[in-house]
């Protein structure tokens, strides 16, 4: 079972993938088939691409594909992030801009949200919804 979810807590696009062992009773006898002991650690996943950001912005419903990449450079203009070869590197900043939304407004990092709001802004512009004005 995991005991710490190092970065997986941050980061919501994997699935941890403990298996669950049938429940047994104290003192009930079981057959051992094959006892192992193994140490492990989490590891990051692998770096993204810039290509595979834009996938995953598209599967969660970020952006459209004429605005996708506009949101990346603004990101990487904003230091949140670098591109080192084919890949994407998190800056220090975004780290700390993930870690003070995560912490103060945790529901702001779910991509789901993300994509919410981004619909309810579309609505908005299509005149489908109206802007209510506050007193």
């Amino acid at each position: 079972m995991l005991k710490d979810a190092g970065w997986l807590e941050v980061y919501p696009f994997e699935n941890k993938k403990d298996k669950l062992l049938p429940f047994v009773e104290e003192k009930e006898k079981v057959d051992v088939k094959k006892l192992s002991n193994t140490k492990s650690k989490t590891s990051p996943p692998k770096k993204l691409t810039e290509a595979e950001l834009l996938t995953l912005m598209d599967k969660h419903g970020i952006g459209t594909k004429a605005t996708a990449p506009t949101h990346i450079e603004t990101n990487k203009k904003r230091g949140y992030f670098e591109n080192k070869g084919k890949t994407i590197s998190i800056l220090d900043t975004g780290f700390t801009l993930m870690e003070g939304l995560s912490l103060s407004v945790p529901i702001l990092v779910r991509p789901d949200i993300r994509s919410k709001i981004e619909a309810l802004i579309q609505e908005v512009e299509d005149g489908k919804k109206r802007v209510r004005s506050c007193p």
